[in-house]
């Protein structure tokens, strides 16, 4: 193994280490969504995404948030909109009532923020050198 491998396997173990226990992952449907841009000194955008859903197969409600700091560009969110069917992985916040979006894949528009098939196929390509 390479000294980057090395590297790379023990940064997961310890990511798993410190918030394994709070990991989720959730599948349903989109009950509100609030989105809010703020601009600090016309090149920090601060977007945050407040998200209401409903789990399949139960009658509770979620709430779920998604913040993202970015530098002189704007971040280009995906398309979320009332009754889309999506899957919110992150991390359980440590009161436990809501949950930290890292992805979120919108599985009507076949979209998500963070693109996991072509992180799979720059792994298999890693593989084959």
């Amino acid at each position: 193994m390479s000294f980057k491998s090395d590297l790379n396997e023990m940064m997961q173990k310890r990511y798993l280490k410190k918030y394994g226990d709070r990991m989720a992952a959730l599948r349903g449907n989109i009950i509100n969504v609030k989105i809010t841009c703020k601009t600090f000194l016309f090149f920090i955008h601060n977007l945050r995404v407040d998200i209401l859903l409903r789990p399949e197969r139960s009658k509770n409600i979620v709430r779920c948030y998604f913040r993202k700091r970015t530098w002189f560009k704007k971040f280009n969110l995906i398309n979320l909109q009332t009754g889309h069917l999506i899957v919110i992985q992150g991390l359980k916040d440590k009161s436990g009532e809501a949950i930290e979006a890292l992805n979120i894949q919108n599985i009507t528009t076949k979209k998500s923020i963070i693109d996991v098939e072509e992180l799979k196929r720059k792994q298999i390509q890693q593989k084959k050198k």
